[in-house]
C-alpha cells in the first residue's frame, strides 16, 4: 500500500512551483522573500513530506509572495 495524501498537499507545491516561475524568482529568492532556507522552499515544491513539515503561516508566506 502507499501512503495517503491530501491533494491539497500535492497541489499546494505544484501551484507553489508555478507561481514563482511566473514571478521569475528561483528558489533562493523566493525563500529570501519569505524568511526560509531554499531547501525549504524546494521541500514544499516537491514533496508531500515538505507540506507536512512546514508550518501554515510559512505556506501562506510562500504562497502571498
Amino acid at each position: 500500500g502507499g501512503q495517503s495524501c491530501d491533494v491539497d498537499e500535492i497541489t499546494f507545491g505544484y501551484w507553489l512551483r508555478r507561481r514563482r516561475k511566473a514571478l521569475d524568482l528561483t528558489q533562493a529568492q523566493l525563500a529570501d522573500m519569505v524568511g526560509c532556507a531554499p531547501v525549504t522552499i524546494r521541500m514544499l515544491e516537491r514533496t508531500v513530506e515538505g507540506y507536512r513539515a512546514t508550518g501554515p503561516k510559512l505556506r501562506w508566506r510562500a504562497a502571498s509572495a
